[in-house]
């Protein structure tokens, strides 16, 4: 996931002439409130297995973002999958590139580049973050250069109890502050909506990794 791909520059031109710009704007924005509250968890819910539960809340200019789902993938492969940053443009949307830079010891320097679009508006990202890695349960992430004012976050997996060892929990749970001016309600949208989808990329990667590890002739599947 980009591991936190936010907007920060608005280079949208809307044009509807029979509105004032910004009732455009807030038309717009009720819009997208309806449809992605009608396509996606919009409350803290528990999640069903694979379901993405995302909540958003404003906090000045910046947005406090946190996201969850059940998961069913041993915790190797979800950590593989979090791991993976240079295959990360290949299953997240919205990444255009990542790419591992340096290694230190837990510590992991990543440069990422991609866009969020939702309707005419267009945000482009460019970020050099630092993962802090804690295996085998947590990956912590922040900032250290970009077109970004703040990034800082945290992936946890958590395991599930029960029969089945493969249930977890991952939540991913960061502050997010662009660089310019953070539209109301429009860019809040626009941020979550980046963010959820991500995820899901994410979810998605991690169920189709671990469902490949269980075919016959798989790596896991292969006898010690």
């Amino acid at each position: 996931m980009l591991i936190a791909s936010p907007a920060t520059r608005l280079t949208a031109s809307i044009q509807l002439s029979s509105l004032r710009p910004w009732r455009a704007l807030f038309d717009l924005a009720l819009l997208l409130t309806v449809w992605l509250c009608g396509h996606a968890p919009c409350t803290a819910q528990g999640p069903a297995t694979g379901e993405v539960v995302v909540t958003a809340t404003r906090m000045g200019s910046a947005l406090l973002v946190e996201a969850r789902a059940l998961v069913i993938a041993p915790n190797a492969v979800i950590w593989e999958t979090l791991t993976d940053y240079n295959g990360f443009a290949n299953f997240i949307p919205g990444m255009l590139y990542s790419r591992l830079m340096e290694r230190r010891g837990n510590l992991a320097r990543v440069e990422q580049r991609g866009e969020s679009r939702v309707a005419f508006v267009n945000f482009p990202i460019q970020v050099m973050v630092v993962a802090n890695e804690h295996p085998p349960h947590r990956i912590e992430l922040k900032l250290e250069s970009g077109n970004l004012r703040q990034l800082e976050g945290a992936y946890q997996i958590t395991p599930q109890p029960g029969e089945n060892l493969d249930r977890h929990v991952l939540v991913w749970k960061g502050i997010i502050e662009p660089e310019g001016f953070l539209p109301p309600l429009l860019g809040e949208l626009v941020l979550r909506s980046n963010l959820e989808d991500q995820f899901r990329g994410m979810v998605s990667e991690i169920a189709r990794r671990a469902a490949a590890a269980t075919l016959p002739g798989s790596k896991a599947q292969a006898a010690p």
